[in-house]
């Protein structure tokens, strides 16, 4: 499987897709490894619907890129119960609060968000020209971080921070930097941003934002991750992944240093752009238990355990989707 490189997907951001419109149906849609991708694909291009149980579920949001919809499943099940459509691009990257509250970033710019369960955006977000990639909440203040990619103009990008997820937001360089491809905050609130130099065409650079700070400061880590990455907190430590190397790393950040404290392999992670923590765990101050995220490439969703590694313990998909961002959000209790 040839891992995809940023300069790759650069190309295509050049390229318009057209919306997809249609009839769809209402009922929840079985989704059974083998027969998953053939229910998603024909239910991903129709309108936007939601089946009712959809708002007191669990679920699991699966951003297309060719097909510029998202899909909504009941987690863990796998029980398709509904399909976003009608954005101006395609997604990119997905990213949920504690309220269970789901942001979408998408390709020239835009940033929705949508209610747990629901079908219209309540929000609608400007990133400027830029390519908004990935996104995360701060769990202390509610303020939305987006990390963008450079603009098809050549224009570096940058890593905007939305106070309380609202208005004009407040962006942030750091001249290592000639693209920011991942970014995710730990629960003090203090922000971890991986991207690519200038010269690269993979994650290479890594940065800090902290709580209350002025500036990104960059941050040198003992190893340097491989590979289109992102960065997450899997609960302990600050958790970037390295595809081409297939693992991710965890590190204790002290200042300007960020030391390996351990590392989990995975199979089938050569082209995992985007990844998450989706149980509650990850949130309760322990190791997470499990560790979601999709093949660029092939369309494959998956599952593996964590801090485990190995092969998925479930994978769903497979016929080319170009899946890059993927999130749980979290019924509303």
């Amino acid at each position: 499987m040839r891992p995809v490189h940023l300069s790759d997907r650069m190309i295509r951001f050049s390229a318009a897709i057209a919306l997809l419109a249609g009839c769809s149906a209402s009922q929840e849609q079985p989704a059974t490894p083998g027969a998953w991708q053939s229910v998603v694909r024909g239910g991903l291009s129709d309108r936007s619907w939601m089946a009712p149980s959809a708002q007191s579920s669990n679920l699991l949001y699966i951003g297309y890129y060719e097909d510029q919809t998202v899909g909504v499943f009941s987690y863990p099940e796998g029980v398709q119960v509904g399909s976003i459509s009608g954005f101006p691009g395609s997604p990119d990257g997905l990213c949920s609060d504690v309220r269970g509250n789901v942001w979408v970033t998408i390709e020239g710019g835009w940033i929705y968000e949508y209610a747990h369960g629901g079908t219209s955006p309540i929000a609608k977000l400007a990133d400027g020209k830029l390519n908004a990639w990935a996104c995360s909440v701060d769990p202390t203040t509610g303020n939305l971080a987006v990390a963008s990619v450079a603009a098809p103009s050549g224009d570096y990008g940058n890593v905007a921070i939305y106070k309380h997820a609202a208005g004009l937001p407040k962006t942030y360089k750091d001249p290592q930097f000639g693209g920011y491809f991942g970014c995710g905050y730990d629960p003090s609130g203090n922000l971890y941003i991986t991207g690519f130099s200038s010269n690269s065409s993979y994650a290479d650079v890594f940065a800090e934002l902290p709580k209350g700070g002025h500036r990104m400061e960059t941050v040198t880590l003992s190893h340097t991750p491989q590979g289109d990455g992102d960065v997450q907190w899997d609960g302990q430590y600050v958790a970037v992944s390295s595809p081409y190397e297939q693992m991710i790393i965890r590190f204790r950040i002290s200042g300007k240093l960020g030391k390996e404290t351990g590392y989990t392999s995975f199979n089938d992670f050569s082209d995992v752009f985007q990844f998450s923590f989706p149980n509650l765990k990850a949130r309760d101050g322990k190791m997470a238990g499990r560790v979601i995220g999709a093949s660029e490439e092939s369309g494959e969703m998956m599952y593996w355990d964590y801090p485990q590694g190995g092969s998925p313990t479930q994978t769903f998909g497979g016929d080319d989707g170009e899946i890059v961002g993927s999130v749980v959000s979290l019924a509303p209790k």
